[in-house]
């Protein structure tokens, strides 16, 4: 047992490349994890924390941390029957921006915080991926690819084989910008709201949902959503595919190429083939709908599409 936190590397000023952490059999660590951390404004980059066996860790874990600096290319892996707390970031930095870190989890593991390929708390998060796969658990919390303040940009979070993350998951989320990010569902997982791209306060364009196998999924659906309510909140060029034989069973469920709660939602598009499951009830069953806004006479017609590849559904 560790009583405090366990740090591969930490710099106060530069930067902290290619270190590796490794917590396996009943190892527990009290507090929390960093694969390399820097201070200061320093590159933190390379660095990998691996968690395994029957490991627990009660707080957080970051592959690669800064206060200031750039964090790119940490990984975190958390396997086994392990478990973690808190968050699991494989980067974070509170005032740089994270680029293309990877958390992966499998096996039994279980955690108990939000899971992020990489987040900023005050900048931008780009091209990082979270997974969730085997018998993996994230309970209370969501999964998200990537997620920044200024920007969350071709982040991916990827659900499959038995994995379960009842809360949701999103490609990559941001108070202000959300493009080009990939939620994947497949296999038989279990998951609830399932969102491409979130915006808080701004717009969400080109992001993508993919739900295939046969996957339960029991919340929300959005290719993109936006959450401003000031007329700005603009959703484009979304899109949602569903294939395979999925089931939508929740109560009063939504599935949308693009949602705002103020501002146009143009461009988006829903696309449905296989033999998906949708409830049917007219009071709590689903509705599917290319572009949706809650601004009156907003544009929510230009260029939407629903597409059906199939035949025999009852939505």
């Amino acid at each position: 047992q560790i009583p405090g936190t366990l740090d591969g590397g930490v710099r106060s000023t530069g930067g902290a490349q290619n270190t590796t952490v490794l917590i396996t059999d009943k190892a527990r660590v009290k507090e929390s994890v960093y694969g390399g951390a820097s201070n200061g404004p320093g590159a933190v980059s390379g660095n990998k924390v691996e968690i395994l066996g029957d490991a627990w860790v009660d707080e957080k874990v970051n592959g690669g941390s800064s206060s200031s600096g750039a964090v790119s290319r940490n990984e975190v892996h958390v396997g086994g029957a392990a478990g973690v707390g808190e968050a699991t970031r494989a980067g974070y930095s509170f005032g740089g921006e994270v680029t293309d870190n990877v958390a992966i989890v499998d096996g039994q593991a279980k955690l108990y915080g939000t899971l992020s390929g990489g987040h900023s708390a005050v900048g931008a998060a780009r091209g990082n991926r979270a997974t969730l796969s085997g018998n993996a658990k994230i309970i209370g919390a969501p999964a998200r690819g990537g997620s920044g303040y200024t920007l969350a940009a071709n982040n991916t979070v990827i659900l499959s084989d038995h994995a379960q993350a009842l809360v949701g998951i999103i490609g990559g989320v941001a108070p202000q910008q959300a493009v080009g990010n990939t939620a994947i569902v497949g296999d038989d997982v279990q998951v609830g709201e399932v969102f491409g791209g979130l915006s808080a306060l701004g717009t969400a364009t080109g992001n993508r949902v993919e739900i295939s196998g046969r996957a339960k999924v029991s919340r929300d659906v959005a290719g993109g959503m936006s959450l401003a309510t000031d007329g700005t909140g603009h959703v484009t060029g979304n899109t949602v595919l569903i294939s395979g034989t999925p089931e939508f069973l929740g109560e009063n469920m939504n599935i949308y190429g693009g949602r705002t709660d103020s501002g146009r939602a143009t461009g988006n598009t829903v696309v449905i083939s296989g033999a998906p499951k949708f409830a049917t009830d007219g009071l709590t069953g689903t509705s599917i709908i290319g572009g949706s806004s809650d601004l009156a006479g907003a544009d929510t017609f230009t260029g939407n599409t629903l597409e059906v590849r199939t035949t025999g559904l009852m939505f």
